[in-house]
């Protein structure tokens, strides 16, 4: 028998359900916007240079509705770092320009990949 407490339940039924595709569709936008790989967002690396690209996917997948857990089993990370990571990374944003451009233009990105992508599986390509 499965449990929930109420707050899992209202977290769960209040969250808009996502594939997969559209979270490996984010990461690769964060990946490809700041020269990493995939692995390296997901890796073990605390270095300003992964770590912070890392706190920005998790904001961006927090943002389009996945749960804590969620991301942070995509991450290779624990729950509560990714809302700390989220959390800091929305705060950084308000002060910091630079970082407000990159979290939009990862967003356009990642609306134009997910846009060719549809392109695709309506002209009869493969996903």
């Amino acid at each position: 028998m499965i449990r929930l407490s109420a707050a899992q339940l209202r977290d769960e039924t209040r969250r808009p359900q996502r594939s997969y595709f559209d979270a490996d569709l984010t990461l690769e936008a964060v990946a490809t916007h700041f020269g990493l790989t995939r692995a390296e967002l997901a890796g073990r690396s605390r270095e300003r240079h992964v770590a912070g690209p890392r706190q920005v996917a998790m904001l961006l997948l927090c943002r389009a509705g996945y749960s804590k857990s969620a991301v942070g089993r995509l991450l290779g990370r624990d729950h509560s770092t990714v809302s700390t990571g989220a959390a800091m990374t929305e705060w950084r944003a308000r002060y910091d320009a630079d970082l407000r451009a990159d979290i939009e233009t990862i967003s356009i990105t990642f609306k134009g990949m997910q846009g060719g992508m549809a392109a695709m599986r309506r002209a009869g390509g493969s996903t």
